[in-house]
């Protein structure tokens, strides 16, 4: 199981990854293909991944949160 206090990394690390998604998406003209591959096309792969492991963290959290309003 994945450590909680691997969020303290992870969600920082994910809101650069999305500032990155726009970033790089508004720019494709401007940006070589070879780096928007490796930064937008991979950053991306890598984020979802992040918020995978987010919401596997945080899963039990959902849990608990939907079963008090059912």
């Amino acid at each position: 199981m994945i450590p909680e206090h691997w969020l303290r990394v992870s969600i920082p690390l994910q809101g650069l990854l999305v500032l990155s998604q726009l970033i790089t998406g508004l720019n494709v003209d401007r940006i070589p293909p070879s780096t928007y591959t490796i930064v937008h096309i991979g950053g991306g792969v890598l984020l979802v991944v992040l918020i995978v492991i987010h919401v596997v963290i945080n899963a039990d959290w959902v849990k608990k949160t939907y079963r008090r309003r059912s």
